[in-house]
Formats: C-alpha cells, structure tokens, sequence
C-alpha cells in the first residue's frame, strides 16, 4: 500500500511539473520551482515549501514567479484559516503584479472567487519600509501598487533625484537629477518637495523643474530613465503637478502666476504638451475619478462663495461643491470610484481621514470621518489599498566631554533625550543647567535641565504668540530668565520661576522677514547679535540693544548665515556661509567678524557643509557641524574643529546622524548639540472600508 501511495505521488508530481514546467524550459527557476513542488506533494512539508515559492516569487523569472505564488496561495489554504489572509495575497499579488501571466492569473482568480480562502476584512495599517534619509513621495501610485515616485532633496551630488522605487522587490531606480534653484529662492534645491508623480500603469514618472536658465518645465520619463522628453517649457509662473488621467493620457497640474487666473486648473496632453483650462481660477489640488468622467478639486475661492472640495466634469462644464470647510484638502477617490476621501485639519499637528459618496458627480449623504491621525493620502491601488508617507523628525540631545587643551573629545556621546523634537540647548552662565525648547505632546514647552541629577522642569511660557517657535534660546548673567527670538520677529524675555514673557524689542525689519538663527547675547546681557535676511539669500548680522533703537549691521554676505557666535570676550563673532553656490566652485567658509563691526576674515574653506561655528573656552578653537553633502566616500556627517588660525581641521568623530546647534559650557569641558534624524516611511492601508454583509 504504502508503496502505491509513493507512485501515485510520484505520477502526481511528474504530472504537475510537466505542465508547470515542460520538457524544454529547465531554467534556474525552474528546477527551484519543481523542488518546491516536491516539497509540497511528495515530502508533505507545506512551511518549508512557502519559504522556498516565497524565494522563487522574488526572482527576475515572471512566468516561474506566478505559478510559484498561485502555490503559495494554494499551501496557505491546506493550512486552514488561520493562513487565509496570507492565501489571499499570494493570489491578489499574481492578479496585480503579473497581468502578462494569463494563465497564473486566472488560476488565481479563480481560487478566489471559489472562496478557497476566506478573505481577512479587518483593518490593517502596516509600514511597507521606513528609510532615514528625507524623501518627500509625489501623490501618485502605479495602480497595481507596485510603483511610486519620490523627490531626494539633496546629498546626490549636482541636485536632487528622481527615484522610482519598486514596492516589491525594494528596489530603487534613480532616473532624474535637477539643477538648483534660482538664487532668489530660500530653498535650495529646484523641484517642490513631492512633485514627481508615476503614471497609473507604472511605466512613466512626470515631473516639474526650475533653473535660471531654463524656467520651468515639465518632463515626462520611464520608469527605467530611458526616453526622457519635455511636454511644456515655461519662463514665469509656478506649475504644480496634481496627478495623471487614469488612462495615461493627461496629466493634472494647478498654474499660479497670479491676477484672476490664480489656481487654474489645466490638463495636459502627454502626447503633445498641449494643455486646456478646465477650471479658471482657484484651485490648490485635484484628482481623476477611477473612471476619468470626473474631477476632485479643492478649491479656494472669494467671498461669499465657498472654499472646500468640489467635483468637476472632466470637460469642466459642470461644478458641484461636496464639502464646504476651509480646513478640508487632499481630495483623492476610493478604488471603487464611489466616494471622495479628504483630509482634515483637527488641531496644528492631527490629520483626520474623511469621506462622502459621490453619485454622477453629486454628493450622496453627508461627510463621514474614516480614521483618525491619517496623514494625507497618496494615492490608492486598484485593489483598494490606501498609501501614506510619515515624515518623522527628531532632534535629541547629547553632551560629550572635551579637552579645552586639545580641542579633542575624551568620551563617547551621552544621550541627554530621547524620541522627539529637542531644539538649541543652551549652558546656563553657571553650566549647572541646560535650556532647550522641546514639544511634548501636542504642547511646546522650555525645558531646564540640570547637568547634574539631569532632573528635568517644565516651563510653559505667558505672554507669548499663540504659535512660537526659537531656534536657540539665550541666557541672561543672572540664570534667572531667557532672551528668547521669538519666531524671526521680536525679542522676549522669560521669568524661569513663573514662565511669564515680555517683549522687550521688535526685530530689526527687512522686505522678506527676519531669520534670527542662533541668537548671542553679549556678556552684559544688554545687546544681542542676530542674523537678518535681505530682499536675496543676502544675510547681515545685526547688532542691537535691548534698551531700544535701531539695529547696526555688523556685516553683510551674500548668502545666508549659519551662527554667529561670540567670542569668550565678547570681541569677536565667528560664522559660516557658502560661496560660489549651486556651481562646482561653490565652498563652504568658516568666518570671523569684530564685534564691533568690519570686515570677515575666512578662517577654514571646504567643500561640504559647515554650520553652527562655537567657540572654545580659550578662544583658541571652533568647534562646528559637518554635513556630508555633497556624499564622499569615508566622510559622514561629524562635528569637526578648527583653530582660529585656520589649521588643524579634524573631525571629532562622534558617529550620529546630523549634529546641529551647538553650545560649549562655561568651563570648556563639555559639549552639548542636537541630533537631528529625519525617517521616512510608507504605510499602506487595507480594508479601510468594511466589506457589506452578504445576506442570507
């Protein structure tokens, strides 16, 4: 018996390899599927057999992929229901990532219509993959989930990149690098954070550009680099992409030049470049239905008519308001084409998920929240998974000892705080206490930490804006409150026993705002140092006294300032900046200043990022803030020092992320700065709508 039970085994499997694999297709993949297979009916070892489908679905061999995750599919159903939910996404996966495998595809099909598993329906929010390094994610996915498009905004070298990045087999593909941005713009890279969008099909990505010389243009690219071409070429204005037709067809953007034709909304021909009005004015978003027949729009418009989302006819004959709230944006449509999601502001930093259905371009019921704390969508698959990138910011504290002498660390990091935003922490004059700015919750608060139990006390200042932000905040001799620059606009003074705030001064103004930076407040604690912006990136140090009048400018650059920072004595002022930007000249300059005004002497140059110069004890060194951006091989993002003559530049070797804001104590023996982390992960979202009951 038992040898009748081997042949019919054996006879089985003959049988199944001969139509899985055929007589002349003996490839790799092949012979790795057969043995699975083997695995599976004659050795009865269905785990062992999912790991190794799960190895040949991962391959560049399509055809053997397949039948390798049908399978898979098939061995999670043996398992029982506790596998069903694994069952169903081996057969989901062949239906959406191999379309060209006829066959596979319809044996998955029809496995899952035979309900040979039973669909797992609850709702599932899970991370896809989470990097660290910033990546802002263009508002389109391929729609059979395996695609998307995102924006690199610096560290690759002559610009931003490009990337597509390939869901499954995690791998990414750099396909666009950008030029930088005109010399009048803050930022410093050309191409708005997100604005690169994959095609529904997966096969092209769109994006927007800006130099000096070539204005503004719209490319069109493979997802593989190949065929690059410019659809529209344009001098003025700010284009920004909303998205593609779902047929590849048209591409969505909003065009604001200003005047009455604000916000307009146009489509694109992929074709040809040619594009037609099909809203006038107004709109800041907008997104094709799954069918292409209608249009969502948020929308900003002039009293008395309504801001919100709206659905418009694709031709752009027709308009009808879904929802009237000014803190409504993100309109994007569910798989299904039946309902309209919109995110919703709920406080500063909490986004809801909402939602309305939409029959024949009309709102059907009322606006109904989704989920809580959901960033903004993405995009959606044809299968109904929702995506959603979180950018996560950190910035945590750390002290090392050093040695004044040497100008040398003599310990490792020590971490002062952990998981959060911890900004320009400060020695108090007695460097018995730090100070730093730190959001706990949804509640900005300062923060006084003594260095030695590090027992840390709470301060929530009065008096203050509702919202405020400092960069560095700044001890007065006595260690009893904190000059504070107050969102780049005006001068505080803080109680540290009662938390009550005073304005003490107004910031000296200038066309395009104030940008404090690091404040310094001279040893009297009567006149304070600050940086200040011009109509440019030109940037001045200003000189002012607490008591009142007009500020003097110490000195002025071209470019921005990272500091300044005062001497010991209070006689000098070191800063950084940048020359010959956005060019292969371009150097970063480590600089000092008199106080008292005058002309900056460089004292080191390189050609990577230098910020936040602080000087020693002694006056003899400066300590900054390296970055490595452009990337060299061998060099990392560090803290270095210099001495003031200019020699002896050498990494400390500290080994984080990004150091920034840093502060010597008063004794020249410890060094306290910020790590700043930026993560970036991409959730996907599943069975965010329930399934209706089947009736009996």
């Amino acid at each position: 018996m038992r040898r009748s039970t081997g042949l019919m085994a054996a006879l089985i499997l003959g049988t199944v390899v001969a139509l899985t694999v055929g007589p002349l297709a003996q490839s790799k993949a092949d012979v790795a599927l057969r043995a699975a297979i083997e695995t599976e009916t004659v050795k009865g070892d269905l785990k062992a057999a999912i790991e190794q489908y799960k190895a040949i679905a991962t391959g560049s061999d399509r055809a053997a992929a397949a039948k390798a995750l049908v399978r898979m599919g098939q061995c999670y159903d043996k398992l029982g229901a506790a596998q069903a939910k694994e069952a169903q996404e081996a057969y989901e996966r062949v239906i959406a990532q191999f379309a060209d495998q006829s066959e596979a595809v319809a044996e998955a099909r029809k496995h899952l219509a035979a309900g040979a598993s039973s669909p797992d329906t609850t709702f599932a929010a899970k991370p896809v993959f989470a990097i660290a390094d910033p990546r802002f994610y263009g508002q389109a996915i391929s729609r059979d989930g395996r695609y998307i498009a995102y924006t690199m905004p610096y560290g690759y070298g002559p610009g931003p990149t490009i990337v597509v990045q390939d869901l499954v087999d995690r791998v990414e593909r750099k396909i666009g690098i950008l030029g930088p941005y005109a010399e009048t713009n803050s930022n410093r890279w050309q191409t708005p954070d997100g604005n690169a969008m994959i095609s529904p099909d997966g096969t092209q990505v769109a994006y927007f550009s800006r130099t000096v010389t070539e204005g503004e243009r719209l490319h069109v690219i493979n997802v593989d680099g190949s065929a690059p071409r410019v659809l529209v070429s344009q001098r003025t204005g700010n284009v920004s992409l909303c998205g593609w037709s779902p047929d590849g067809r048209r591409i969505l953007a909003t065009s604001s030049s200003g005047g009455p034709s604000e916000g307009q909304l146009i489509a694109i021909s992929v074709a040809d470049g040619v594009s037609a009005v099909i809203v006038p004015a107004g709109v800041l978003d907008a997104k094709y239905s799954p069918d292409g027949r209608y249009i969502a729009i948020e929308k900003e418009n002039s009293p008395p008519v309504a801001n919100g989302i709206y659905v418009v006819t694709a031709a752009g004959d027709r308009e009808v308001l879904l929802v009237q709230d000014d803190n409504a944006w993100n309109p994007m449509w569910t798989a299904d084409g039946k309902r309209v999601l919109f995110s919703r502001r709920r406080q500063e930093s909490l986004v809801e998920l909402w939602s309305i259905g939409v029959v024949d371009g009309k709102p059907e019921g009322i606006p109904e929240l989704v989920k809580k704390d959901v960033p903004p969508l993405l995009g959606v698959t044809q299968t109904g998974d929702y995506y959603y990138a979180s950018q996560l910011h950190t910035t945590d504290l750390y002290v090392v000892d050093i040695d004044p002498e040497a100008g040398k660390i003599t310990s490792r990091p020590r971490q002062l705080t952990s998981r959060g935003w911890n900004n320009g922490a400060t020695w108090s004059p007695d460097g018995a206490a730090l100070a730093y700015v730190s959001d706990r919750s949804t509640k900005r608060v300062l923060v006084v930490r003594s260095a030695a139990s590090g027992q840390e006390r709470l301060i929530a200042p009065t008096g203050l804006p509702d919202y405020w932000n400092v960069v560095q905040p700044a001890w007065f001799p006595n260690g009893k409150s904190l000059l504070l620059g107050i969102n780049g606009k005006a001068f505080y003074q803080t109680d540290l026993e009662t938390g009550a705030s005073r304005l003490l001064m107004e910031s000296r103004a200038t066309p395009e705002g104030n940008n404090h930076g690091h404040i310094r407040l001279a040893p009297d604690g009567r006149t304070v140092y600050y940086t200040s912006r011009g109509e440019t990136l030109s940037t001045s140090i200003i000189r002012q006294s607490l008591d009142g009048g007009p500020g003097v400018e110490v000195c002025r650059v071209a470019r921005t300032i990272g500091g300044p920072s005062l001497s010991p004595d209070g006689a000098t002022l070191a800063f950084s900046t940048t020359f010959d930007y956005g060019t292969e000249k371009e150097r970063w300059v480590i600089m000092t200043v008199p106080a008292a005004g005058g002309e900056p002497k460089e004292v080191f140059a390189a050609k990577f990022v230098m910020m936040d110069p602080v000087w020693s004890k002694d006056g003899r060194w400066l300590f900054f803030a390296v970055n490595n951006d452009p990337p060299v091989p061998g060099r990392r993002n560090d803290i270095w020092r210099v001495s003031t003559k200019g020699t002896g530049a050498t990494p400390l070797d500290i080994g984080l992320h990004v150091a920034a804001y840093l502060d010597i104590s008063p004794d020249g023996r410890r060094l306290v700065f910020g790590d700043w982390n930026h993560t970036s992960e991409l959730w996907v979202m599943r069975n965010l709508f329930p399934a209706p009951k089947k009736s009996k």
